[in-house]
């Protein structure tokens, strides 16, 4: 498997512990049992009984540590990019919280995506922009205002998501992502961007295209699904259904063509703030599904998908 190391994004895989601190606690106990995985993704944790838990369920454990704070914006209504000067500053404050948070539980990075577009017209878009620009390289800056180690900042990263879809989110297109990436970038160093193939058949996009377009400025990435051919499924949009789930996107063909895509720029050899470059699940269980045989699953559609380019 090269140089990857697997990573799951846990509130994804285990909605009901994303409140339920017991839950957090006895999921995360028996990942780390399991030398498979090699990072985890945590939501924002609420309580600091917890949080002090996980804390120190991880120290020392070789496995890293990442905060999604993309469940943190649309959960509470937030928007980085809002052109209501106070909702945007108080997205930038509630992001800054977690950041504290990821930096007291040895966090490697946080996550986060843009908002949806407040506005139709080029100029709300371009003024979205500078908006979005502003409060990353804020956060940026404040990430390693935090970070025990300056030298080592956490690393912020922006999320790419579905602009007409589901999400509709600012950012958006790969090419749209490089442009801004390339203007944060001139403020701060730790900075980058987040692709998942969930997102690549809601945004019309190949893995090839997006990895190669996004690859001067790509820290992370994600492997799931997605459903678009009916609008009256529950699961339509952007909901990381099972791989192959009925009338869904993706399966171990799409995900074999991602592995493809992600060698052939380099992926696995480069140096990212987490100890080795992370592809990380992200599904979620459909109603009644136990999320332990998901999990398993989605290990046996990542080796099918490696045999698949082994056997071209």
């Amino acid at each position: 498997m090269t140089n990857l190391q697997i990573g799951l994004v846990h509130f994804m895989a285990f909605p009901e512990a994303r409140e339920d601190d017991g839950s957090l606690l006895e999921s995360l106990q028996r990942l780390a049992l399991d030398p498979y995985w090699g990072c985890i993704e945590l939501k924002a944790i609420a309580s600091p009984e917890a949080e002090a838990q996980v804390a120190a369920l991880f120290a020392g454990s070789h496995i890293d540590l990442l905060v999604g704070s993309q469940y943190t914006l649309p959960s509470q209504k937030l928007n980085l990019n809002s052109l209501d000067a106070s909702l945007r500053q108080q997205s930038v404050d509630t992001i800054k919280r977690d950041l504290d948070q990821a930096s007291r539980i040895g966090a490697k990075g946080l996550a986060v995506l843009s908002g949806p577009l407040e506005g139709s017209d080029s100029a709300a878009r371009d003024q979205a922009r500078v908006a979005l620009t502003d409060s990353l390289s804020e956060l940026a800056e404040y990430a390693v205002e935090v970070s025990p180690d300056p030298s080592q900042p956490l690393c912020l990263e922006l999320e790419t998501f579905d602009d007409t879809i589901d999400k509709r989110s600012l950012i958006g297109p790969s090419t749209a992502a490089v442009e801004l990436a390339t203007e944060v970038t001139t403020r701060v160093d730790n900075f980058g961007l987040l692709v998942d193939l969930s997102h690549l058949p809601l945004l019309g996009e190949s893995p090839h295209h997006a990895l190669e377009t996004t690859a001067p400025f790509l820290t992370h990435l994600h492997i799931g699904n997605c459903l678009m051919r009916d609008e009256a499924s529950p699961l339509y949009g952007d909901y990381h259904p099972p791989f192959g789930y009925p009338g869904s996107e993706n399966d171990v063909e799409e995900v074999a063509d991602f592995l493809s895509a992600l060698l052939a720029i380099g992926y696995p050899e480069r140096d990212y703030a987490t100890r080795r470059p992370t592809l990380s699940f992200e599904v979620k269980p459909v109603p009644g599904q136990d999320p332990w045989l998901l999990l398993a699953d989605n290990r046996r559609v990542l080796e099918a998908a490696w045999q698949l380019l082994e056997e071209d």
